[in-house]
């Protein structure tokens, strides 16, 4: 298996893919790729980045996003993903990891609907 790859698999990967096929759990390769992959950028200190809008930003936009979660966060650089939502109707959401920043129109209308809801008129 190692020549399929260009012989450029340590010995520690393949013997991981070996026993993953001798256990039967190759189906389940994509999963420890993955999880092998978050590991390494969390010790690069490489952050993970969703920032959802309802229309595309700017190049100029983005660079100024990323400064700014740059600025609060401990990581060393980003891995930006920029997805679109028209739902939001302004404003986005930014996601790292499992924290989630929601400055959108949206949310800001649903809290004011909660705040309307609990008012009791006398």
């Amino acid at each position: 298996m190692k020549e399929i790859f260009g012989g450029k698999l340590s010995n520690d990967v393949m013997g991981l893919i070996d026993v993953m096929v001798r256990k039967n759990r190759i189906g389940d390769l994509e999963k420890v790729l993955e999880y092998f992959d978050e590991r390494a950028k969390e010790r690069q200190k490489i952050g993970v980045v969703e920032v959802c809008t309802p229309v595309e930003l700017s190049s100029d936009e983005k660079k100024k996003v990323e400064a700014r979660v740059l600025e609060v966060t401990d990581f060393a650089s980003l891995e930006m993903n920029y997805k679109l939502d028209k739902s939001l109707l302004g404003g986005m959401v930014i996601r790292i990891g499992d924290q989630v920043l929601d400055n959108s129109i949206r949310s800001k209308l649903d809290a004011m609907g909660r705040q309307l809801a609990s008012v009791r008129l006398q």
